[in-house]
This record gives structure tokens, C-alpha cells and sequence, in this order.
């Protein structure tokens, strides 16, 4: 017997204000800088974890994304207020290679599933909002 095929909703697209907010209300600058980078560019959880000093043109102003979900690289514009974040967060740590370094490794993927979750329910958004893998 065949079942029904599920239904998923589609996540609510966000305003630039509701943007902000979520930004606004994490406290940590490595956190308000990766959201920042996630919603800008338009990436993947994991596709900004996996950014690189390299792959960031500051005189082209794009970012080469390396082994997508696709497994295909591509380019995506970057902007300057982007730009200027990740400069701003960069000094911070100088990391040689990774832009959002953390442990042994980069800042793990769970921890930033659990700060988007604590920030989306401090603001009363009342949205059906979850991150892309």
C-alpha cells in the first residue's frame, strides 16, 4: 500500500530587519559575523564553516565556494559590508588559513545550529526558520 507523500513547508524568508535582529541579538562576534557571511553570500551552514583566507577576492569582490553540496565550485558576489566584517573578525584571531577557526579545527557545525536556535527564539519572530546544512 502506498503512503502520501509528505508535505514540507517552506521556510519564511526573511526581511532585512529580521535579519538584523537575529544578528543583533547573538553576543559573540564570531557569531554576528558568521550569520552575517551565511546571509549575505547566500551559503550553507557548511559552506561557510569551509571558507578559507583564499577564498576571499577582495579586487574582484567575489568568494570561490570549494566542494559544495553539488561537489561543483562556484563564484557568488561578495559585498563590502561583508568584506569589511570578515576584515573586522579576522584581526581578531588571525587564523592562517580559516576565517571561522575555532578548537582544533573550525567552530563546529553543532554549536552554530544551537546559537541560531537561541537566537531566533530570543526575538518573537514567530517565523518557521532553521538553517541549511
Amino acid at each position: 500500500m502506498l503512503s502520501p507523500p509528505k508535505v514540507q513547508a517552506l521556510q519564511d524568508v526573511l526581511s532585512l530587519s529580521e535579519v538584523a535582529a537575529i544578528i543583533n541579538t547573538t553576543r559573540q562576534l564570531r557569531y554576528q559575523v558568521y550569520y552575517l557571511t551565511t546571509y549575505s553570500l547566500g551559503l550553507r551552514l557548511s559552506e561557510t564553516l569551509n571558507l578559507t583566507i583564499a577564498d576571499i577576492d577582495r579586487h574582484l569582490m567575489q568568494v570561490h565556494l570549494r566542494y559544495t553540496k553539488n561537489k561543483k565550485d562556484r563564484f557568488v558576489p561578495l559585498p563590502q559590508a561583508t568584506l569589511l566584517a570578515l576584515r573586522h573578525y579576522w584581526k581578531t584571531h588571525r587564523h592562517p588559513s580559516l576565517l571561522f577557526p575555532g578548537g582544533s579545527h573550525h567552530i563546529f557545525d553543532k554549536t552554530k545550529r544551537w546559537s541560531w536556535t537561541k537566537a531566533v527564539y530570543k526575538k518573537p519572530l514567530n517565523l518557521s526558520l532553521t538553517p541549511v546544512a
